[in-house]
């Protein structure tokens, strides 16, 4: 069985292998989903700290109490902007580059 090629869409919606993606554009995609990673954690958070302030019962307050901590210690993954960052990160990693 041949293993599937990965194809990464560039904001210009051009389809790339990421295997043929230059070493600089791929590290740069990477570095560019772990900021953006940051971001949406900040964001998620910002949304449930206000979210707080309008519940009062006791479980929802728990609740979002709960997600808050979880995020704060875990953050959101790049992994969850896009399925390809593993195979973004598996290239750099084969390629000896540093990311």
């Amino acid at each position: 069985m041949r293993k599937q090629t990965k194809v990464w869409t560039t904001k210009d919606k051009r389809k790339i292998r990421i295997c043929d993606m230059a070493d600089q554009y791929l590290t740069n995609t990477i570095k560019m989903l772990e900021r953006n990673a940051k971001v949406l954690t900040q964001l998620i958070l910002k949304q449930f700290y206000n979210a707080e302030n309008f519940l009062y019962r006791e479980m929802a307050l728990l609740s979002i109490e709960n997600e808050i901590l979880f995020i704060e210690e875990n953050g959101i993954g790049p992994e969850r902007l896009t399925p390809l960052y593993k195979n973004l990160c598996n290239d750099a990693i084969r390629r000896n580059l540093q990311y």
